[in-house]
């Protein structure tokens, strides 16, 4: 595989501008004293997908995959993602993730990632199936990737909800809501909305209500609380930042004007984006 100058001078070419440019070529310095060792690739496209630069995260994870990479499935998963969520490319990231599939039958993180993608682009019965088949054990005994089997779980009572409150899969998902097993606060939450959700929908609106209430709770777990004030601060510096004058102007010249889509996780708002791109007068910006 190629190592020389000239390899070295084309990353040299391709390297980011800016701020990033230092970590780049620090890395790039050893990298050329130790270009074989397929974990300092890995380390490099880690680094550059931090970073934003996601064409070259993509080709330094080609590179750890050249040199014998352990865990190859592992690098197909982060090309997929980086496929789906921050370049658009939804075919390329079913390629990768397909990939790792093919390398690791059992890989639970490709087969959440791949039902997530299909979702996406609305094949539900596609992403039925790759949830059902990486669901955590019915007896709760330990299986690889458990966090992941757990959140296809939670998928699954989304988009496939039980059609009474005796079918046993709400009792499943219930079970897997209450456990006593050590799970992500995140995780434990989406498994509380799907709970949640099934109820609501069977019109167990006091069950609903309490498996709302521990999401809530376990969602504010998972991430910073919520500081009125800061974000009443937030929105008064976007306001200064764009005075009233300039507002009632804005689009009168012609220049493009952006069109925001909000919406709540896994509510057909990426579906709208795609929708609204196919138009040629419009270009996605991608998630914020």
């Amino acid at each position: 595989m190629a190592t020389g100058p000239d390899f070295f001078a084309h990353w040299e070419r391709i390297a980011p501008v800016g701020a990033d440019r230092a970590s780049f070529a620090e890395f790039l310095s050893v990298l050329r004293r130790t270009p074989d060792l397929p974990d300092l690739w890995y380390e490099f496209a880690r680094m550059l997908k931090a970073k934003g630069h996601y064409e070259l995260a993509l080709a330094a994870y080609e590179e750890a995959l050249a040199r014998g990479a352990d865990r190859p499935e592992e690098i197909h998963l982060n090309r997929g993602v980086i496929f789906a969520d921050h370049l658009r490319r939804e075919t390329d990231a079913e390629t990768e993730l397909k990939e790792a599939i093919a390398l690791n039958p059992d890989y639970a993180p490709a087969w959440l990632n791949l039902g997530n993608l299909r979702e996406d682009v609305g094949d539900k019965s596609g992403a039925i199936d790759c949830y059902n088949r990486i669901l955590p054990p019915a007896d709760d005994t330990e299986a690889p990737h458990i966090d992941c089997r757990h959140e296809a779980l939670a998928r699954l009572g989304h988009i496939e909800p039980p059609n009474s409150l005796a079918d046993p899969f709400l009792g499943r998902l219930e079970a897997a809501a209450r456990s006593k097993r050590l799970l992500p606060p995140e995780t434990r939450a989406n498994l509380f909305y799907a709970l949640g959700r099934s109820l609501d929908a069977l019109r167990a609106y006091d069950r609903a209500f309490a498996a709302y209430a521990e999401a809530n709770r376990f969602a504010r777990k998972a991430g910073p609380p919520y500081d009125r004030a800061a974000i009443v601060a937030e929105v008064d510096r976007l306001i200064e930042a764009f005075p009233t004058a300039a507002r009632r102007g804005a689009g009168s010249d012609g220049a493009p004007e952006p069109v925001f889509i909000c919406g709540m996780f896994r509510s057909g708002s990426t579906l709208v984006e795609q929708v609204l791109a196919a138009h040629p007068a419009v270009t996605a910006g991608g998630e914020l």
